[in-house]
This record gives C-alpha cells, sequence and structure tokens, in this order.
C-alpha cells in the first residue's frame, strides 16, 4: 500500500473505526449480561409482589434498565 493511496487511506481509516469501536462492543456485551438478570428479577418481583409501592418502585427500575437497554443495542449496532 501506498502511503498517498486513496484506498489505502479509506481501509487505513476503517480499520481504525473498527478498533475503536471494539471496546465499545464488547463493553455493551459485558453489560448485557447483568442487564439482562435485572430485568428479569423485575418481572419475578413484579409478579410476586402485591404492594402498590414496591410494585411501582420496582416498575421505575424495569424501566430505567429497558432504557439503558436500548441504548446499549444502539450503540453496538454502530
Amino acid at each position: 500500500m501506498h502511503p498517498s493511496d486513496p484506498h489505502a487511506e479509506n481501509m487505513l481509516r476503517e480499520d481504525r473505526s473498527e478498533s475503536a469501536s471494539d471496546p465499545v462492543r464488547r463493553l455493551c456485551h459485558e453489560i448485557s449480561g447483568p442487564l439482562t438478570s435485572i430485568l428479569v428479577q423485575c418481572d419475578l418481583l413484579l409478579q410476586e409482589s402485591s404492594l402498590g409501592d414496591a410494585r411501582e418502585r420496582i416498575a421505575a427500575i424495569r424501566e430505567e434498565a429497558l432504557r439503558v437497554s436500548r441504548s446499549i443495542r444502539a450503540a453496538s449496532r454502530g
């Protein structure tokens, strides 16, 4: 590859962007597992709990976890 070759420069840029996104994708993957566990536990607690105040708090935790999950999925795609 000649340094002034536009094709070579594009390939280098792509390599850099891929290597920069790899840590992001790895982090997203690492966060997804525990986040899924939190969501499952929230769902189970919502099924078991009969106390209105506890259900509201659990539902709030679940909604925030879903928001983070959506953000992670979007970040890992792009």
